[in-house]
């Protein structure tokens, strides 16, 4: 979806997490530069470590939209702006991405973190407020900004086998691939307690569950 190429830059939020570190490896072999965020500030050094991100491109979402925006510009001061956003976030993290970038880069849209709910007392309050005001795109300023938004959700592409199956080849192919990071592994019969550590933000790279 995204177009990959070399000398972009290119935007993964939650870059600790399993889809993330495996984006930031997928970005790293294509010879791109990658701006990652993350939730905490403990996070960072995995990204130092597995990424060889550099401080300055990893930023901590600890202010909310109108910071970010701030910390985007920090990290994009060498850069004509961001090639493609890889996006599971949505929320007040949209719009300060979306809005830096550039002609031809995609915003591509696969989860909405920041608008589900988290732990067993979830701010229902908060997450209505978010959805009522979620970001939205106007299809024709899209035209003359050459920027486009794309969806992709892996569950509803259970029928389409055979051009999943050539991706997929392709990218093992292409990527050297190497372990994933296993942040943290349960027994089986306390699934339930790894769903909830999951869903707390506090987890890195995956979460396993030991049958």
């Amino acid at each position: 979806l995204g177009g990959l190429r070399k000398g972009q830059t290119v935007l993964v939020h939650s870059a600790a997490g399993g889809v993330g570190l495996a984006a930031v490896d997928i970005c790293n072999s294509k010879g791109a530069t990658v701006v990652a965020t993350v939730g905490s500030a403990d996070k960072a050094e995995l990204l130092q470590q597995r990424g060889g991100l550099p401080a300055s491109r990893i930023i901590v979402r600890d202010g909310g939209g109108k910071r970010f925006g701030a910390q985007l510009d920090g990290c994009l001061e060498e850069s004509e702006g961001l090639g493609i956003v890889m996006d599971s976030l949505q929320g007040p993290f949209f719009q300060p991405a979306f809005d830096r970038l550039a002609r031809g880069g995609r915003h591509i849209v696969f989860g909405a973190a920041s608008m589900t709910r988290s732990g067993r007392s979830p701010n229902w309050l908060r997450l209505a407020w978010q959805w009522l005001f979620r970001p939205s795109v106007d299809p024709l300023n899209i035209i003359a900004q050459n920027r486009s938004v794309m969806g992709f959700n892996l569950i509803w592409m259970w029928d389409k086998e055979e051009e999943m199956s050539e991706m997929l080849h392709e990218m093992m192919e292409s990527v050297p691939w190497r372990p994933p990071h296993v942040g943290k592994t349960f027994p089986f019969d306390r699934a339930p307690e790894a769903m909830r550590y999951f869903q707390s933000g506090r987890s890195v790279g995956k979460v396993v569950l030991l049958v």
